[in-house]
């Protein structure tokens, strides 16, 4: 665990708080480590739907995201950005481009609900990647276990139908957007659009609609303005079996 320090708010910043959240890329850091991370961060706060992070921005900063969830966007060519990953409470973003000798963001990053996350400046980023063996270490598995989603993401492309990976997904995003104080079978809402999850699918927005109105029919899942609720997980972990 790394515990650090946040404040509760980006604006007003007066009010403080220990928020504990086991960051998968802070593991393995020495207390001194730690302590560095915490002399340098940056806490700010967005709302849902404020941009975070704009695709092309020459930045360097890693983020960690101690609560709410990010959609991570990279923009098509004629068309709807294309929504490659959702970030929740533990996970970071902006690793590319603070590794990269460009320094540039390769994608957008919005966020999803209310969202904390902690900025580590590139300076100090960059100081800890040539102290820590750990943390290059830590790096190394975040990215090969990227690629390795990727592809894992076009294989079932390949090889599953559509409605079968649209349950999938969302079974995977209400598993993230479940709280601890979400009643058991209280439905998890996810704010996401069907353009958002026509690109976690890897499939067109048609086709999308077409498996949500299956699952619409089931009772298992239904609509509202700019999300998606599960109103069954259990029911929906069985559909998907």
């Amino acid at each position: 665990m790394v515990c650090i320090t946040a404040p509760t708010g980006e604006r007003s910043l007066d009010r403080v708080q220990m928020v504990t959240v086991d960051w998968v890329l802070l593991r393995g850091l020495t207390p001194s480590e730690q302590r560095e991370v915490h002399a340098g961060v940056i806490w700010r706060q967005y709302s849902a739907r404020d941009t975070v992070v704009h695709e092309g921005d020459p930045h360097t900063s890693v983020y960690l995201v101690a609560s709410g969830h990010v959609a991570v966007r990279v923009c098509a060519r004629g068309g709807p950005a294309l929504t490659l990953a959702v970030v929740g409470p533990g996970g970071s973003f902006g690793e590319v481009s603070a590794t990269s000798p460009r320094g540039f963001r390769t994608s957008e990053v919005v966020a999803l609900d209310p969202v904390r996350v902690g900025v580590v400046p590139g300076r100090v980023f960059d100081r800890l990647r040539h102290s820590s063996p750990a943390l290059n270490s830590t790096l190394a598995e975040i990215l090969a276990l990227r690629v390795q989603e990727l592809i894992t993401r076009f294989e079932q492309t390949l090889q599953e139908s559509v409605p079968r990976r649209t349950a999938r997904c969302l079974l995977e995003l209400a598993d993230s957007f479940t709280t601890p104080s979400l009643q058991a079978e209280a439905p998890v809402v996810i704010p996401l659009t069907q353009d958002d999850l026509a690109g976690l699918v890897g499939a067109t927005r048609a086709s999308v609609n077409q498996a949500l109105q299956t699952l619409y029919s089931t009772g298992l899942v239904r609509a509202g303005r700019g999300r998606i609720e599960v109103t069954d997980v259990r029911g929906l972990r069985r559909y998907t079996r």
